[in-house]
């Protein structure tokens, strides 16, 4: 392996170690924000991601693909110093617009860089599949480290997360591109290439792809606003659960996600795509009534298991979806698409979230959200796509890694 792969390998993996995910929550509502205004927050930064997930294409243009990523890097950092020292709701709302830019510079752009640097697809796709799985086990470890730090010193896990960002930034400076690799692109610029992407838009999506992008932002857009909005609130201050322990408790969630991502694909050539796809909305269904029925830990962790599993789900079957039929350029323009609804509607369901947790209690929401969620996945599994395959016809296609905004935090 090559220097520049080592590195490119310490920038994904230093990227993902948010010590302070896991606790971001009760921060603010230990610093004093209310209920309503941390929910605001937390979406006020998937509303930046997804405003933003077309700049750093944009800046491509001009500048180097590894100062975009640096650059990216820095701002993830800048936002949680800025985060940390916030006393007021407007220098926080800075911090997640700042953190938010910054994710969105860095994640949606490194895919860039790993391909100019390795160009055999086989290879490309293996290294994929090592960096994703370092980087799962950066957040879960970060998670949990995290949360103990936390106990001690409520601001070192910001300061913990800012300099995991700045030597992100130091390994991607030092990542030395092939002649002319590191340069802008030119293809990205000009009349042929705004010719190009004007028709790469022109054509309509079928009632199929439709469909899975409904199903796409409908059952991740609710289970990650679960997980990032109100299950911290849920053990933190419902059932109390002692905060060196809060990060084991909430990387639960991201385990069974990561199970369910691994095996989705194989699990649907043996049962099909179809129940596979409506065992996932099943799931997440249930967990939310579990969390709504009863206040008890046991429980509340089995939910939080189904959740993530549920969620871990979807990504790889809605992409295997897309898949048939679909050009490798019509597919990324249908995720660009499904990757911005996505985020309006995580924003939303955390600002309504919030707005009705305000005024009730935790189990009240869970319900209300359980009964809205099975309304709309009725309403979508009422016309299943006809042309999904099968037990056992489902094809291997390799799955693309998840995007900037198909984030844990």
């Amino acid at each position: 392996m090559s220097t520049s792969l080592r590195l490119l390998y310490l920038y994904r993996v230093a990227s993902r170690f948010y010590f302070h995910l896991p606790v971001l929550f009760v921060f603010l509502w230990l610093t004093g924000f209310s209920l309503l205004e941390i929910e605001g927050l937390l979406a006020l930064y998937g509303i930046t991601i997804t405003i933003t997930s077309g700049a750093g294409s944009l800046l491509g243009r001009r500048l180097p693909v590894k100062s975009i990523i640096a650059a990216g890097e820095l701002a993830k950092g800048g936002g949680l110093l800025l985060l940390v020292n916030a006393d007021s709701l407007m220098f926080a709302s800075a911090a997640q617009v700042v953190g938010g830019l910054g994710y969105s510079l860095a994640a949606g752009t490194d895919n860039r860089l790993f391909s100019r640097l390795v160009d055999d697809p086989d290879e490309q796709a293996r290294i994929q599949s090592n960096t994703q799985s370092w980087m799962f086990i950066a957040v879960l470890v970060s998670g949990v480290v995290g949360a103990v730090m936390f106990a001690a010193d409520r601001e070192s896990v910001f300061y913990a997360s800012a300099v995991a960002a700045g030597v992100a930034c130091a390994a991607v400076a030092a990542i030395r591109t092939p002649a002319g690799a590191g340069a802008p692109l030119a293809s990205d610029a000009g009349p042929g290439a705004r010719a190009k992407r004007s028709a790469a838009r022109r054509p309509t999506a079928t009632a199929e792809q439709r469909w899975w992008s409904h199903y796409y932002v409908t059952v991740r857009a609710t289970t990650l606003a679960g997980f990032v909005g109100f299950l911290p609130y849920l053990f933190f201050e419902v059932l109390r659960v002692d905060l060196a322990y809060f990060g084991a408790v909430l990387s639960i969630f991201s385990l069974a996600a990561f199970v369910a991502a691994r095996y989705a694909l194989a699990f649907a050539r043996r049962i099909g795509l179809n129940r596979l796809t409506v065992a996932t909305v099943v799931l997440s269904v249930a967990a939310f009534a579990l969390f709504g029925a009863v206040e008890n830990l046991g429980v509340a962790l089995l939910a939080t298991a189904l959740l993530g599993l549920s969620s871990g789900g979807v990504r790889p079957l809605a992409m295997r979806g897309l898949s048939r039929d679909t050009s490798a350029e019509e597919r990324a323009r249908l995720v660009t698409g499904m990757e911005r609804t996505y985020g309006l509607a995580n924003a939303t369901i955390l600002v309504a979230g919030g707005l009705l947790l305000a005024q009730t209690d935790f189990q009240t929401l869970m319900l209300a959200l359980a009964a809205a969620y099975a309304g709309a996945a009725m309403v979508l599994l009422r016309r299943p796509p006809e042309t999904a395959e099968r037990p056992n016809q489902a094809s291997t296609a390799a799955t693309p890694p998840p995007s900037a905004s198909s984030r844990l935090g």
